[in-house]
């Protein structure tokens, strides 16, 4: 997602949804023509997920929500990602491209478009969560000030499909816009504006894994931006169901953890 840089803080939290936001299945109400039903709904969902609270803890560097999708939801998703995956659409990285990154992954401009009619059920729940994600940069944006950077930000123009196989796969320490301490690097401004490095301001990263258990690892650990203490953990999480992660992409050093069962998650910058 993209927006101007946050402020120069790190407190985070981890905040639960209440479940009269919860939506079990969004395939239930066919009542309403299918594509606006489904936009309307999922907007809804977004600014729901993003509660003053939300917004306030953001601004400050980082926030873990937890139930931010109903575990139905996540199975239904989980459902389509294996299935691309198992017809190869996602692949690996050269190294030379992403250093130490070991999962396979499939960018995501528009998982289903209208023109081709109805979703097909299998991929109907990664459908929603991409859409999902996609709207939670206009749903920060909506709580903004005119003059705060947030009120900036517009929504990915990919977002990406990402599976840690079960191999102990994970990735080491980076930075997903490297691009804010070293401007001048003509490698970060490849790409259409909006989707090159150097415009990453907010990572969003939403979990489909359900039981996820300590000795799976996977774990994503963020580390202490501030000077001097870049080499303290601020937070060890767990990549489980549901969960969606917000940090400022331009100030949060992070890795993924040796993962020891596939390891599913779609992110956005």
């Amino acid at each position: 997602m993209l927006l101007m840089q946050t402020a120069n803080l790190h407190r985070g939290t981890t905040l639960e949804r209440k479940d009269e936001y919860r939506i079990e299945n969004l395939s239930e109400l066919a009542d309403l023509p299918l594509v606006r039903k489904r936009e309307e709904l999922l907007s809804s969902l977004a600014e729901s997920i993003v509660t003053p609270e939300v917004y306030a803890q953001l601004q400050q560097g980082w926030c873990v929500i937890d139930d931010a999708v109903s575990p139905e939801l996540c199975v239904r998703a989980l459902q389509g990602a294996k299935t691309l995956r198992q017809d190869g659409f996602m692949y690996r990285l050269k190294d030379e491209y992403a250093p130490g990154r070991q999962d396979d992954i499939m960018p995501i401009e528009e998982l289903w478009k209208p023109e081709w009619g109805p979703v097909l059920e299998e991929f109907q729940g990664l459908d929603e969560a991409c859409k999902l994600v996609k709207g939670m940069a206009g749903a920060l944006a909506r709580h903004a000030q005119p003059t705060d950077d947030l009120a900036w930000l517009c929504p990915p123009h990919y977002m990406q499909l990402a599976c840690f196989a079960a191999q102990g796969r994970g990735y080491i320490r980076h930075l997903d816009n490297p691009a804010h301490s070293n401007p001048v690097d003509p490698q970060f401004q490849e790409g259409i504006v909006g989707s090159r490095v150097c415009d990453r301001r907010i990572t969003a990263l939403l979990y489909f894994n359900e039981d996820w258990k300590e000795e799976n690892g996977g774990y994503l650990r963020l580390f202490n931006p501030e000077p001097g203490q870049e080499d303290q953990v601020l937070a060890t999480l767990k990549p489980q169901a549901g969960r969606l992660v917000l940090f400022d992409a331009t100030r949060y050093f992070h890795e993924v953890m040796p993962s020891y069962r596939e390891r599913w998650a779609l992110s956005a910058w």
